[in-house]
């Protein structure tokens, strides 16, 4: 007998497939899946043979990293457009740098 708790995501189940039908970690889990128990599992992938999971994952995950790079990289351009990379952080002025002992300036302590 199952214990069956209502959780509310019968009605939303829909768009979440379709979400996970972008994702590569469902192509890989079929995958695996197939090649450990040899047996189709998932209803929404058994229409695909091996070798179509195979290619349909890969077309997915390139198409991922390639707006995942035009992301970065826009990111990247707006960053560098607003000054936020190669800033200075350090906050020092220059009259704090010349009373700090340098690397070839040497302090004296008096021992008593």
């Amino acid at each position: 007998m199952w214990l069956q708790i209502p959780t509310g995501f019968e009605s939303e189940s829909t768009w979440l497939q379709a979400v996970a039908q972008v994702l590569p970690f469902t192509y890989w889990m079929e995958i695996i899946r197939r090649a450990v128990l040899s047996k189709r599992l998932s209803p929404a992938l058994t229409i695909w043979s091996d070798g179509e999971l195979v290619m349909i994952m890969s077309a997915v995950t390139v198409a991922l990293m390639v707006l995942s790079h035009l992301g970065f990289s826009l990111s990247e351009h707006g960053a560098r457009k607003w000054g936020k990379i190669d800033q200075k952080t350090d906050h020092q002025t220059k009259s704090d740098r010349t009373h700090m002992p340098g690397p070839l300036q040497t302090s004296t302590i008096a021992l008593d």
